[in-house]
């Protein structure tokens, strides 16, 4: 139960909600506390959503002012007057009522407000932009459309896109994107309840977004407990994105390649495993086309003697260049770069745009098993990490459920001889066989593994989850980390790889979920060290939430 305050022109309502408590992304350490107030300037617009704005936030200490045919001049002094309210976080939602008289008194008074907040202790200002108007889209015809002042909001967006330039305490909250679709106001401005709900998830991505690796920059990550010379195993996590993207992991020495670890959107987390070769700066790179969130964990590392060859992802198939788009049920087969005698290939295996919801499996050609590789939902971008056997012409299949575009990356090979024994795809674990029930939320489920094993290779997929949530792997008998390895959402099936150490892996999910293990490889005696999962860096903790 918390309270939190929403102030509307003379008015002034006190809301208790009840909240639960909702899993978004992976598990994080306790971290120092956060300053969890909320302060919110704004015309008539937003305070239309002032409800679902406080669902949306949960405990946060949220403050909400404002009143209706506010000019921002107005609204700065408004915020002021009630400044002891304003902690590190601040939304500007007005600009509706734009001078039309004098357009330059915009850019006045956007100076006016954030010297307004960030003398009173904001450190983050998010200004929503306007909601472009279409007239004749919705039932009523407002003023705003009625006067023609809509025509004006393009260029007050823009002076907010300017502004920004003097102001590096202020960001966009792009509602003049998120919310251009029909449905979601009354009259073009002012929120219906769809429209509300919207607003207050835009409120709370970019909020949770701060810290959010730049969208076009590279994240630096450093891994101090891999030696040189080795592989670093690690799982990395995308949170958050502002906007559709590809994460790119790759050595910090070496130019970023043509090929994406992760591909983001947003609404969704994701996961995947990548191998990384280390050299005595003991760190590694992460490349984000759009702003989001980087978790990464250290799984392990596979060892200088292991007969792994590792370089730069490099992209070998893409049925979008190559020989069109799969049909359902096909196989296809393709003949990977790697030296003759190679025993098994380390691959980046994803799909876009398919058909509907289904899975692809990654074998070495021949009979396909019965197991799988990749499952996604439709319309989806996915990709997943997984060490393939190779055939004796260093073949892999790809046979896919569902009509979907294929593009697979190669990682590097382990060459004859080496301490990885590929295998053909075995199943271990399946919940959902026999009508059996999931794994309980909080609980764990455990999968024996080959005895003696330094590492197994495994795909872990979550099914059928009640909620969002989360899956960790580790060795059963020791504490179990603060890391995930699988994201899963309702809706749709997830997985990614797993290094797994000793004879026996415990899986806890924090939500109920089906599970189902697969078994691809394994080190029987030598080449894998497990050294966590250990989280080496969240940006999540450098922002406020």
């Amino acid at each position: 139960m918390r309270t939190s305050r929403w102030k509307g022109g003379a008015c002034l309502l006190t809301l208790a909600i009840a909240m639960s408590s909702v899993a978004v992304g992976t598990p994080t350490a306790t971290a120092a506390v956060k300053d969890h107030r909320l302060f919110v300037v704004s015309d008539s617009v937003v305070l239309g959503a002032a409800s679902a704005i406080h669902r949306a936030f949960g405990d946060w200490d949220v403050t909400i002012i404002g009143r209706s045919g506010l000019f921002a001049n107005d609204a700065a002094e408004l915020a002021w007057n009630d400044r002891a309210a304003i902690g590190k976080v601040a939304v500007v939602a007005v600009g509706y009522n734009y001078p039309v008289w004098n357009p330059a008194l915009f850019d006045a008074w956007i100076d006016q407000m954030l010297t307004r907040l960030t003398a009173a202790g904001a450190e983050h200002v998010f200004w929503v932009t306007l909601r472009n108007l279409v007239p004749g889209q919705d039932p009523i015809r407002s003023v705003w459309e009625q006067t023609g002042i809509f025509q004006h909001y393009p260029e007050a967006n823009a002076k907010l896109v300017a502004a920004k330039a003097r102001w590096p305490q202020l960001d966009l909250a792009d509602w003049a994107t998120r919310g251009a679709g029909p449905g979601l106001t009354w009259d073009g401005i002012h929120l219906n309840p769809s429209g509300a709900a919207l607003m207050a998830g835009l409120l709370h991505d970019e909020v949770y977004g701060i810290g959010r690796v730049a969208a076009g920059t590279e994240l630096h990550v450093d891994l101090p407990q891999i030696a040189t010379g080795t592989s670093a195993v690690l799982n990395v996590t995308a949170t958050g994105a502002r906007g559709p993207g590809f994460v790119t992991v790759h050595p910090c020495t070496s130019a970023r390649p043509d090929a994406s670890t992760i591909d983001v959107s947003v609404g969704e987390t994701s996961a995947n495993v990548v191998v990384v070769p280390i050299d005595s700066h003991h760190d590694t790179c992460v490349y984000v086309s759009e702003a989001v969130h980087i978790v990464v964990d250290v799984d392990g590392a596979i060892a200088a003697d292991a007969g792994l060859m590792s370089l730069s992802p490099r992209r070998v198939f893409d049925s979008r260049t190559a020989l069109g788009r799969p049909a359902a049920g096909s196989i296809t087969t393709i003949t990977l770069p790697v030296p003759s005698g190679s025993v098994a290939a380390v691959l980046n295996v994803a799909v876009t745009a398919p058909d509907g919801p289904g899975y692809l499996t990654v074998y070495p050609c021949g009979d396909p098993p019965g197991t799988s590789t990749l499952n996604f939902a439709a319309g989806q971008t996915l990709a997943v990490f997984t060490v393939t056997q190779l055939t004796a012409r260093g073949e892999v299949c790809v046979r896919q459920s569902t009509s979907a575009h294929v593009f697979v990356d190669l990682q590097g090979w382990f060459a004859a001889g080496s301490a990885y024994v590929a295998q053909v795809p075995a199943r271990l674990l399946d919940t959902r066989a026999d009508h059996g029930p999931p794994v309980a939320a909080g609980t764990e489920r455990s999968v024996a593994l080959a005895a003696g094993s330094t590492g197994t290779l495994l795909t872990v997929t979550g099914d059928g989850p009640a909620g969002p949530g989360y899956v960790t792997a580790h060795a059963c008998g020791q504490p179990r980390p603060t890391a995930s390895n699988l994201n899963v959402e309702v809706g749709r099936a997830v997985a990614n790889a797993v290094f797994a150490a000793g004879d026996q892996l415990c899986l806890f999910a924090s939500t109920s979920t089906h599970l189902v293990v697969d078994r691809v490889g394994a080190f029987p005696t030598i080449g894998f060290t497990a050294v966590g999962p250990v989280r080496v860096r969240d940006t999540r903790d450098d922002g406020v939430a």
